[in-house]
């Protein structure tokens, strides 16, 4: 799977061999997502949910997040833990530790913030979350928020 930031993710597998590979975008129909991930359930998560249900796809385990009128603001990709993990170009954003992504990501001339939770790279539009980040940033990233939202 490719982000491109603050617009899209592509090349997401969809588990449909007559599909193939689908996308999530800024502002895409409710009904283009269910098209293509078929079989997910849908749920109210607070925070980042608005008052349309949040998508729960399985397989590449992901949240889909909405605006009130059923359009797409934004997704939250899980560590897939040996699948289809998330590329940035050629930097993966699931490599084994939040350091390892922080120092290729600083390597590169992208300012990177330290959240509560994990990174915070806005000039990507993405916010990595971790339940066990440490002063050390060794713990693992468990997601990924892709905003489609945010200003650089």
């Amino acid at each position: 799977m490719q982000l491109v930031p603050r617009q899209r993710i592509i090349d997401i597998p969809t588990g449909n061999k007559y599909l193939g590979a689908a996308e999530l975008y800024k502002h895409q129909p409710f009904s283009e997502v269910v098209h293509y991930f078929s079989r997910h359930q849908m749920f109210l998560k607070g925070g980042l949910s608005s008052s349309f249900p949040t998508s729960d796809i399985k397989a590449p385990e992901m949240h889909v997040f909405y605006y009130a009128d059923g359009k797409c603001k934004g997704v939250e990709v899980f560590n897939p833990k040996g699948g289809e993990d998330l590329f940035w170009g050629e930097v993966n954003l699931f490599p084994s530790s939040i350091t390892e992504l922080r120092k290729e990501l600083i390597a590169m001339g992208v300012k990177v913030h330290i959240g509560d939770y994990g990174l915070d790279v806005p000039e990507l539009g993405i916010f990595t979350f971790s339940a066990h980040i440490e002063d050390d940033l060794k713990g693992e990233i468990e997601s990924i928020y892709c905003s489609f939202d945010v200003k650089q």
